[in-house]
């Protein structure tokens, strides 16, 4: 088995499926400075394999965050 087969077989393990939350947790107090504690919680899009980010550009007043395996970088604006 090639190395990137490996690599896939061993993603495909992990995924699970996508989390729902009804809340918001933090694992530090900071996290507080700068979210209300009931603050909305809003899925922005579906349909991604593996995502990192997302990065906040003010020049750009945008979200950005990139789809790995699909090498796209994506950018969300309100």
């Amino acid at each position: 088995m090639r190395l990137i087969d490996k690599a896939r077989h061993r993603l495909a393990r992990w995924r699970r499926p996508p989390l729902h939350p009804k809340r918001l947790v933090a694992n530090a107090d900071a996290f507080w400075d700068i979210l209300e504690k009931n603050a909305a919680i809003d899925r922005l899009a579906t349909g991604f394999e593996f995502t990192e980010g997302p990065v906040w550009l003010p020049s750009r007043a945008a979200l950005v965050f990139s789809d790995i395996p699909r090498n796209t970088i994506h950018e969300w604006r309100n």
